[in-house]
């Protein structure tokens, strides 16, 4: 990586309960974004191996699992994407929405 202008993302988690709901994207969004717009890389460190999916999902690419004195980690890095032309969100239902729905089932069962 060297002295060369890029971005990076440094910590993202989100609790289990409310993973699969695009809050993950949506909170890498604006680096990214920012990222294609300046034509920089991004780069990060997972320790998580399940992560590994969601990242590539967002162009990512994984570098063979690096050992070290403290946990295993990847590194990981995504070339700046081309950028888009902005089109409306998608309406989806909110986390509560869904959680609603999940009571709604419970008492059907």
């Amino acid at each position: 990586m060297g002295s060369k202008r890029h971005w990076s993302l440094y910590s993202i988690a989100i609790l289990k309960k409310f993973r699969n709901h695009g809050i993950g994207s949506a909170l890498c969004a604006p680096i990214l974004t920012a990222a294609d717009a300046e034509g920089l890389p991004c780069y990060l460190d997972t320790a998580n191996p399940k992560s590994i999916p969601f990242f590539k999902r967002l162009g990512f690419r994984a570098s063979k699992k690096n050992k070290s004195v403290g946990p295993d980690f990847w590194a990981m890095q995504r070339a700046p994407q081309p950028t888009k032309p902005h089109t409306p969100l998608k309406q989806t239902k909110t986390i509560q929405e869904n959680e609603d729905d999940k009571e709604d089932k419970d008492d059907d069962d």
